[in-house]
């Protein structure tokens, strides 16, 4: 299994016929074209994905082993074994791309989009193949057989493939879109989450967005950044620990991720005015009251 999405797309991007038009001209926008051979795949093979992926058949045989000859579009997060969700010598385009493109995408072609329907629960969802997706797979097969494939092509062809979807089947991007998270369903993802191990890469997961869009998203709400937010929770939990279960400073510095004992003193006492060894033992003076005789 590959631990995040940077070591699966790394992995597949070296593929012979891959191309990542990770555009830094166009900001934070990454998309991945690949041309896969199911029988290439571990089949015990999972991972999560942190980007979308659309498969689309490169030949006309029935490919996927619980549809009928059909593009398939997987939601980022979800967990999936391509080589169990394909039949065996199935062949396919990949198309990984990441919020920041898709908004992108929607900012300057589909600016009216809104998501009436809110976000699906579904982790895929697949159309029949049309002509369209027959011959833009031709294409892409076209440009592989190019000496050198220009990522800058390969983009508008993403965009082109985009601008096909806004014509024939609109509620794709509201499968995809994340941007109708409420303040309030938002709040509660990240308040249900903190515990002394949570850092700010596990929200982001969470969120099912793009690290800037979470970013954007949490500063809107609460007008500081989700690191010092992170640790201002953090040091409240240190506080409940302290007080509740007896712990001490050195049994829960590591796990609240200060790198020292000291740092962890520091930005405790930054936070409450004392110690925390003090704090824990006035805590226990006011529910500990000696009794009178």
């Amino acid at each position: 299994m590959y631990a995040n999405m940077n070591d699966f797309c790394h992995h597949f991007s070296s593929l012979p016929n891959a191309v990542d038009c990770d555009l830094i001209d166009k900001g934070k926008m990454r998309v991945l074209f690949v041309e896969l051979d199911v029988n290439d795949l571990n089949k015990k093979e999972y991972t999560r994905l942190n980007e979308n992926l659309i498969l689309i058949p490169t030949s006309k045989k029935p490919t996927i082993s619980i549809h009928k000859h059909e593009v398939l579009f997987i939601k980022s997060q979800s967990c999936i074994s391509l080589r169990n969700l394909f039949n065996t010598n199935s062949k396919f385009i990949g198309i990984f791309f990441n919020e920041d493109s898709l908004n992108y995408f929607l900012k300057k072609y589909y600016p009216e989009f809104t998501n009436t329907k809110g976000n699906k629960k579904e982790s895929a969802i697949s159309l029949v193949i049309d002509d369209y997706f027959e011959n833009f797979v031709l294409s892409i097969l076209n440009l592989y057989n190019l000496k050198t494939v220009s990522k800058h092509i390969l983009f508008l062809k993403f965009l082109e493939l985009m601008v096909h979807l806004k014509n024939s089947n609109k509620e794709i991007f509201s499968f995809f879109d994340k941007s109708n998270h409420t303040k309030g369903g938002f709040k509660n993802m990240l308040e249900r989450n903190i515990d002394i191990e949570t850092n700010v890469v596990d929200l982001i997961k969470l969120s099912n967005m793009s690290a800037s869009s979470f970013r954007r998203e949490f500063h809107k709400l609460y007008n500081t950044t989700p690191a010092k937010w992170l640790k201002k929770k953090k040091l409240k939990c240190a506080a409940c620990l302290l007080k509740n279960n007896k712990k001490t400073p050195t049994d829960i510095y590591f796990d609240l991720g200060f790198e020292s004992l000291s740092s962890f003193i520091f930005a405790f006492k930054n936070e409450f005015g004392t110690t925390p060894k003090q704090y824990s033992i006035d805590n226990d003076k006011k529910y500990h009251h000696p009794i009178k005789a």
